[in-house]
């Protein structure tokens, strides 16, 4: 077993003590943006605090109490993060909901929470979906709420759900993850040990907050430290290295495909300039380089991302070791973590002093990860969901004995490294006895 004692940052116990310790440390700071027209809209943390108190006024005004649940099936905004954490405020549950879900997915979620109110936006894809409930727009949300008085005050627990995270796993299946103010509060901690961000650093939000990696990398943690995010209003390559520029992005989250996509266009870019040539003979001598000299080498592909992108952190998928090391040569930082929804989500990560591209890193503090006889990787910490919502058969296939059974297969190497190779289900055992794992990628 491998596990780093837990360490204690802060007196926070609950969402509500960080946002509103935020508010008194940061203040005035921009902590949101988003280009609303030909401007951006900016909100400080003092006004994520007052807005989303006030939008826990709404929630408590329109009836609904500490354990209800409210659906949040928007786009990423600064009005998703008021939505999210005026529910928390209110001691409502928050459903958040991708934008890429199916129709059956969302009604199938819709059946199992029994939501009294739904955030949407005008560009929800909701088709013919009728959830049967009051909605509210995001996108008029702060007319909504204009004028309203503070939220009454509702006692919350560091046991009390935050959210529920529905996610189809590997069975297809809709099962809602829950997770409590102890779990996300004590991830952001663990975490932040790792991910070295200052208040000057500027991140680009582009992965859906209806998933853990970017609700706790690009929003929690960012929020912590009193950077500033600012919200992608389309996704065309063109219209995020134009705000990549604007906006000076010195961070991102992405997950490898896109990160293997971005580098592919720059190459392609190259490719069309004719200039292979120099291209290949950088990249293969860069590594070897200072990162201030690598970025000097290839400053115009710097200067196409705005200048001044220094770390990328991976998460979602593993990540191809070249395709690390082909960043890294650019004089970029690449760092990956490992984690899962019921994790809250991170279990391991590397530092940004040691990244490293052949494993999944280090345990998170507080974490501790075991590998069991069938080479399974264990996890068990206060960042582990307590349960599945209403699925008791579900939640006892997963734990025994108080650890996660992650389904990843897995081993520490000597620095106490954690590699992953392989799902335990795609394992099969030959005639002799010996097992193995099915590499479904290569059965083409």
């Amino acid at each position: 077993m491998v596990g780093h004692p837990e360490i204690q940052t802060t007196q926070t116990s609950t969402l509500i003590d960080f946002i509103e310790g935020l508010a008194k440390r940061h203040g005035s700071r921009p902590a949101l943006m988003i280009e609303l027209g030909f401007r951006y809209q900016r909100w400080t943390y003092a006004q994520i605090w007052e807005q989303s108190g006030r939008v826990a006024s709404l929630l408590q005004e329109m009836g609904l109490a500490k354990g209800d649940r409210a659906l949040i099936w928007g786009p990423n905004s600064p009005h998703w993060v008021l939505a999210f954490f005026g529910c928390l405020r209110a001691g409502v549950i928050a459903v958040s909901l991708n934008m890429r879900s199916a129709e059956e997915f969302v009604r199938t979620v819709a059946d199992k929470t029994s939501p009294k109110v739904a955030f949407l936006s005008r560009v929800t894809p909701r088709g013919n979906t009728e959830l049967g409930v009051p909605e509210l727009s995001l996108d008029d949300l702060e007319i909504t709420i204009r004028d309203r008085p503070g939220p009454g005050l509702v006692a919350v627990e560091e046991s009390d759900l935050v959210e529920i995270m529905f996610t189809s796993g590997t069975t297809g299946v809709p099962k809602g993850v829950m997770l409590t103010h102890r779990n996300l509060v004590s991830n952001v901690e663990a975490a932040s040990q790792f991910v070295s961000v200052k208040p000057s650093d500027r991140l680009l939000s582009i992965l859906p907050l209806s998933h853990m990696f970017e609700q706790m990398g690009r929003l929690l943690i960012m929020l912590k430290t009193g950077a500033n995010v600012t919200y992608a209003t389309s996704y065309q390559p063109s219209v995020l290295f134009k705000t990549m520029k604007e906006r000076k992005v010195t961070i991102m989250l992405l997950a490898p495909q896109i990160l293997d996509l971005f580098i592919k266009g720059i190459e392609r870019e190259v490719s069309r300039q004719s200039k292979e040539g120099f291209w290949n003979l950088a990249m293969k001598f860069a590594g070897r380089l200072p990162f201030p000299l690598r970025r000097r080498i290839f400053r115009k592909v710097h200067d196409q991302m705005g200048g001044a992108l220094k770390t990328i952190v991976v998460g979602g998928a593993p990540l191809p070791a070249d395709l690390g090391a082909r960043w890294g040569a650019l004089g970029v930082n690449v760092i990956q973590g490992y984690g899962a929804t019921e994790a809250s989500p991170c279990i391991t990560f590397h530092t940004f002093e040691n990244p490293r591209y052949d494993s999944a890193g280090l345990p998170l503090s507080g974490v501790d990860v075991k590998i069991a006889h069938d080479g399974e990787v264990l996890v068990r910490g206060p960042n582990i969901t307590p349960s599945y919502w209403e699925t008791p058969d579900r939640t006892a296939e997963v734990f025994v004995d108080g650890w996660y059974r992650t389904g990843d297969q897995g081993s520490f190497d000597e620095d106490g490294f954690l590699h992953l190779n392989g799902r335990k289900k795609d394992m099969i055992v030959l005639a002799s006895g010996q097992k193995c794992i099915l590499k479904m990628s290569k059965l083409h």
